[in-house]
């Protein structure tokens, strides 16, 4: 048989005919399925990946808001320590401003009362004065006044003033 070339010629058409029959039957009962599995795992890799672009493309976006947020609270924050510091600045300016004027106030009426001071121990000098004049008159009066007398009531006088 394996001899006869007609016998060769046939045994190998049985073997075409026997792969063309096993094919079908694979593809029939395997490629198929094979195929719709693979489709189908295609679909939903497809759908995940679709899904995951989405789910990016949403993430992005609350990324990007969130910055602004962020952003936004950044600017709010450094305008509201600025006014806070432009409201201390203020208060510091008229705290400043009512201790200018208690301190011109503190020394206008030390002004006044060193001033008063001074006519009361004016007033008190000329009335201590025109009692020592008074005195000194009434002394020359009563006797007569040399020239040392005289040196020595001016420097008892000048010792009283003192």
């Amino acid at each position: 048989m394996f001899n006869d070339p007609n016998a060769l010629i046939v045994n190998f058409g049985l073997h075409i005919v026997n792969a063309v029959i096993l094919f079908l039957i694979l593809r029939k009962l395997l490629f198929k399925p094979v195929k719709g599995y693979m489709d189908k795992r295609t679909q939903v890799f497809s759908e995940q990946q679709e899904e995951l672009s989405s789910r990016q493309e949403e993430i992005d976006s609350l990324e990007a808001a969130y910055r602004q947020k962020m952003d936004n609270t950044r600017d709010e924050a450094k305008s509201i320590l600025d006014q806070a510091n432009e409201r201390a600045n203020e208060h510091i300016a008229e705290a400043q401003a009512k201790a200018r004027e208690q301190v011109e106030g503190i020394l206008e009426r030390g002004r006044k009362q060193i001033e008063n001071e001074r006519a009361k121990a004016m007033e008190d000098i000329k009335g201590q004065a025109a009692d020592l004049a008074v005195e000194i008159a009434s002394k020359i009066l009563a006797r007569e006044i040399k020239r040392e007398d005289h040196t020595k009531i001016i420097e008892d006088f000048l010792e009283r003033v003192k």
